[in-house]
């Protein structure tokens, strides 16, 4: 069988994820994938890369195809040709008919389709319907409409055989330009279109409940996943359609489900399981980042934004002309450069044509120049914006804070009863109710009050900054909502940043949910460690704007890190959390500046300096939800952080958890005969009797280290007596017997092996871990977990040396353990450097190439001044001579060569 799929560059993760899944249970099949904007292609070598060059598709009919259709339309148009394309290469490679099958993108497979490429060759065709059952008519979606305005089968799955050819030539026709996206006129891409096949082609339907299960069906095909596979209704699942899935909100199958899912996606649900499993592959593959690419065929060669209405607009003139004429003859190419495509949309249009009227103004300067400013006129719309609206009263939307809030809310509570403290004009509050819940607001501004109650909700005037009243505010609008059911969540959706001191909020909301265990705390603050924010503070500018991150009324700024300890010192744990990206967000500007441009080189860096500090460096908002835990009258609130303290000792020694007593009890000894006190031994109870029992032994044991550095220590390692000393005197810490009012290092420390001096062979190296030392701060904020036996320190060393610096300090303090035979110092360049590092690296060597450059520059800059200078004297001594003269004096310096 020939497989394969269509996508744009920016979904290369998810061909890869259905590409191998395909290919797992299909070892003997090809599976190829069409990419439409020839972006580049880094797929496994056993998943073929197809190009539109390859396709049996006119030049001009793809030009104009690529004007005409947005992204996804484009990628329907085409699949008739790519089917053809995948029956022809099964022709070429084998005698027997050869079945063709597309899938799209966002499929992962399970169990073979055996029976279905029967089918293809059997009857040409094969379909699979949306469903298979009724749907019942109650408003939840997947409804009926959605199904008659998508058509009756869905076309992310279809084989052929090759008697199906003048289908595809039936179909290729019509898609070529009517693949459109158009409820109106009853059109949606190539799947109405296959509405038609039942009347005119031989075809099968296939009814295995196994294919082609999604969020339109999941409801009456449940998922079971045991230990041989997964399963629908008693057969084998063959494969899941993850229409709509978003790995970054693992909570709703699918977007098109809003509002009013018939489905709930329930954690350890099977379909929960599986999407799940695959929303992390395609983390893991690096969708969350490739899906970010702009499609380049979004705006024209000179800038023109091609919008849906401009290319329906194009298409109309293309297609008149093509009746007309035969062929298309004054629209131009949207992408050659060679075309005056804005000229002929403002021709077309109405639009005014950049640069054909004018206007001039004159400004002075503050220099006192006067500035000559000449601009295109452009008209403006008639329509006046609302300047009456408040900033904050907007509409509704799933991709803000207040959906990610309501959908983590709906996922993660039943209906009852939501005090929304800080509520706004709660647009989320509709929505809410639709869902079932009762919804009681809380505010200081009589608008927002007012239209609440206009629009059926119970709401309250409340201070915030006087939590002392809120208890009693709540419990008086909760006497008016009169309701049985229970309070199931508060929520404070941008109002922590607003507070000067809302650890006094949340002290009071600690005391009020101890009342009602149960309930649910939703809360979303701006992350002020976004990455924008983060380059613009390193070049001095701290833009406070009168929305977003740097709001103008925030007056508490909250990262992922002190949410959390805020939250926990007043008794709250995190239970769930649904967190807005944008890895743009409102303070990437001045456009242009190379620190907040995404593709500059020094954006770049920044970036990558940045994102070593945490995973949250495009988290817009942080929207979590927590639990009340802890019920302790020692709890206080607080913003504050305290400074930590000097380590209590200058060396953590950890012992490998895979250490006995026998190698411990050896450890311990050396310690105690050591010329410095300063260390401490931290070991197992118990030799680790796994791998993954060893890496959470190595986790636990570096939370629990109290030194400035730490050192690990494998079984068989020797180390000499001044093995500690050594290292205390290379870190210059302010520890018991160290050197005052000292800073600590910070550098990679490193002594010799007993026996061996620089540059020679080690007879050892597997590596010898204790030759080492790291800054303890370091290692737990920078450096990857433990994954790989014996060799942690060689791989801490490869992440944090680029970073930190390395000393060495040419003591030979360390001998080997007898099973240690590799060369330890010809290992350090097998270690390929993570991201992280290999960025650091780059910035470090940085001043130095620039150096470099600037002297190149330089001796470019004196090399053209002294050609400048030649030539003026040449000029001077041939002005006076006779021009037959000097063409004389050439005409003889010629002769001479």
């Amino acid at each position: 069988m020939q497989a394969g799929t269509i996508v744009a560059s920016n979904y290369l993760a998810m061909a890869q994820v259905l590409g191998e899944s395909f290919l797992e249970h299909h070892p003997d099949s090809t599976f190829s994938v069409l990419v439409v904007d020839d972006g580049a292609a880094d797929l496994p070598d056993d998943i073929h890369v197809v190009r539109l060059s390859d396709l049996d598709i006119s030049p001009a009919d793809e030009r104009l195809m690529r004007t005409v259709y947005d992204v996804m339309e484009f990628s329907t148009a085409v699949k008739p040709s790519f089917l053809r394309h995948l029956l022809r290469a099964g022709e070429a490679t084998s005698d027997e008919p050869v079945a063709a099958c597309y899938l799209d993108p966002d499929i992962q497979v399970f169990a073979p389709f055996g029976p279905q490429v029967d089918a293809a060759l059997e009857h040409g065709i094969v379909l699979t319907p949306h469903v298979l059952e009724p749907v019942p008519r109650d408003g939840l979606r997947v409804d009926e409409e959605t199904i008659m305005q998508s058509g009756m089968y869905n076309c992310g799955f279809l084989a052929v055989g090759p008697s199906a050819r003048p289908f595809l030539d039936w179909w290729d026709e019509r898609l070529r330009f009517d693949a459109l996206v158009d409820f109106g006129r009853a059109r949606f891409t190539d799947q109405r279109w296959v509405d038609w096949v039942p009347s005119l082609f031989d075809f099968t339907i296939d009814r295995d409940p196994g294919m082609n299960v999604a969020w339109w069906n999941i409801h009456d095909r449940p998922i079971d996943v045991g230990a041989t596979g997964a399963t629908v209704q008693g057969g084998p699942l063959r494969f899941v359609h993850f229409s709509g899935y978003d790995p970054q909100q693992p909570g709703l199958l699918s977007k098109h489900q809003l509002p009013r899912p018939r489905t709930e996606h329930e954690t350890g649900s099977g379909i929960r399981t599986l999407a799940d499993a695959y929303g992390a592959r395609l983390v893991e593959l690096g969708h969350v980042e490739r899906r970010r690419g702009v499609y380049p065929w979004n705006r024209s060669h000179d800038g023109v934004e091609l919008t849906t209405a401009l290319r329906r607009a194009v298409r109309d003139a293309a297609l008149d002309e093509i009746d007309r004429f035969g062929e298309v003859r004054t629209v131009p190419d949207a992408f050659d450069p060679d075309t005056d495509f804005g000229g002929w949309v403002a021709a077309h249009t109405g639009g005014a044509h950049p640069g054909v009227v004018t206007n001039a103004s004159r400004t002075p300067a503050a220099s006192g120049i006067e500035i000559l400013r000449v601009t295109p006129e452009v008209e403006t719309s008639a329509a006046e914006p609302d300047t009456q609206r408040p900033t904050y009263d907007v509409e509704f939307d799933w991709d803000d804070a207040h959906g990610h809030a309501v959908r983590l809310l709906l996922d993660h509570t039943e209906p009852g009863v939501v005090v929304d403290l800080g509520c706004g004009y709660a647009p989320h509050a509709d929505v809410l109710r639709d869902a079932g819940f009762e919804f009681v607001g809380l505010d200081l501004d009589e608008a927002s009050i007012e239209s609440l109650v206009e629009r059926g909700f119970v709401a309250r005037r409340a201070d915030l900054s006087r939590p002392d009243q809120v208890q009693s505010v709540i419990a008086d609008a909760l006497a008016e909502l009169d309701s049985d059911a229970a309070v199931v969540a508060v929520m404070a959706l941008d109002v922590l940043e607003h507070l000067v001191e809302p650890e006094r909020l949340l002290a009071t909301l600690a005391a009020w949910m101890r009342q009602h265990a149960d309930s649910l705390l939703v809360t979303s603050v701006p992350n002020v460690a976004h990455r924008d924010i983060a380059a613009k503070l390193l070049a001095g500018r701290w833009d406070v704007t009168p929305t977003g991150l740097l709001d103008h009324t925030h007056l508490r700024f909250f990262t992922d890190a002190s949410i959390t300890a805020v939250m926990a010192s007043a008794g709250f744990a995190e239970a769930n959390r649904n967190d807005r990206i944008a890895a743009r967000s409102d303070q990437r500007w001045p456009a242009g500046a190379p620190i907040t441009s995404p593709h500059t080189p020094l954006a770049s860096t920044v970036a990558g300096i940045r994102d070593l500090g945490d995973a949250h460096g495009d988290t817009y908002q942080l929207i979590r939800g927590y639990r009340f835990a802890f019920a302790s009258a020692e709890l206080v609130p607080t913003l504050m952080v305290a400074d930590p303290t000097s380590p209590s000792v200058a060396l953590s020694v950890i012992a490998d958890p895979s250490c006995d007593a026998v190698d411990l009890e050896r450890l311990r000894s050396q310690l105690e005969a050591q010329t410095s006190i300063d260390w401490e031994l931290l070991a197992r109870d118990g030799a680790a009797d796994s791998g993954d029992d060893r890496i959470e032994s190595l986790d636990a044991l570096l939370a629990a280290a109290s030194g400035a550095y730490v050192a690990f220590v494998e079984r068989g390692e020797m180390i000499g007596p001044r093995w500690v000393e050594q290292f205390v005197d290379a870190m210059t810490v302010t520890v018991a017997g160290g050197a005052p009012n000292a800073d600590l290092s910070g550098q990679v420390l490193r002594c010799s092996i007993d026996g061996v001096g620089p540059g020679q062979p080690a007879p050892a190296a597997h590596p010898i871990s204790a030759i080492f030392a790291f800054p303890t701060a370091a290692v737990r904020a920078l450096a990857p977990g433990f994954d790989a036996l014996g060799h942690q320190a060689l791989r801490l060393r490869a992440h944090l040396a680029p970073i930190c610096g390395e000393v060495r300090t040419g003591v030979p303090a360390v001998s080997p353990g007898a099973h240690q035979t590799v060369d330890t110092w010809t290992l350090e360049t097998r270690v390929e450097l993570s991201p992280a590092a290999a960025t650091l690296r780059d910035v470090t060597t940085l001043p130095a190439a620039v150096e470099s450059l600037q002297s190149e520059v330089d001796r470019l800059r004196a090399e053209n001044d002294r050609l400048v200078r030649d030539n003026e004297w040449l000029n001077a001594e041939l002005s006076p001579a006779p021009i037959r003269v000097v063409r004389r004096v050439l005409r003889r310096d010629a002769s001479l060569d």
